[in-house]
């Protein structure tokens, strides 16, 4: 990779948006994963964000094994209300062991029909097991409303607790954790 033409890219995106752009884009058409993520989040990142030019490179950079552009890609689709497209997306990724698409998927199945319930809550279970932070919360919030058993709703609100904790721990490690997300 052309890590200081991206550094450069990068750069100028900070100073000068339409010629950083066109940087970037000269990097990821040469096959930068890196570049593809950068000019997708600015793409995402805009006020207001593009999300139409936003997918394409997260879709690149996914499609190149990055699996940090999951999630760019499943946010633009979702907020786009490519739903049925989101949920493909979030099937691809939990069938490979992905938490995070795990968590995306079981969202999608439980906004889509409640009665995806059980597959969402297995979905919900292993992310969780893997350390996804935001997977326990879903799974927490389903316990103490209910959903899951009345019996579960002390469950629930012990897992909230220690998830929020956790959530605080690794999120003054590091923001970005894919823990997180």
């Amino acid at each position: 990779p052309d890590l200081e033409g991206l550094k450069a890219a990068q750069d100028l995106l900070a100073t000068d948006i339409s010629n950083g752009r066109t940087a970037l884009e000269t990097l990821a058409k040469r096959g930068s994963v890196l570049a593809m993520l950068a000019l997708a989040t600015s793409f995402q990142r805009a006020n207001p964000p593009n999300l139409l030019h936003a997918e394409p490179w997260f879709r690149a950079a996914y499609e190149r094994g990055a699996l940090t552009a999951f999630l760019g890609l499943v946010t633009c689709l979702y907020r786009r209300g490519e739903l049925v497209a989101a949920e493909n997306i979030s099937t691809e990724g939990a069938a490979r062991g992905d938490a995070v698409a795990m968590g995306w998927l079981a969202h999608l199945k439980l906004r889509r029909d409640m009665a995806n319930l059980p597959e969402a809550v297995a979905l919900l279970r292993e992310a969780a097991a893997q350390g996804q932070v935001r997977a326990s919360m879903q799974l927490a919030h389903l316990e103490i409303r209910g959903r899951l058993g009345l019996h579960l709703i002390p469950l629930g609100i012990a897992r909230a607790i220690y998830t929020a904790f956790r959530a605080y721990v690794i999120g003054a490690r590091d923001l970005d954790d894919r823990l997180l997300r």
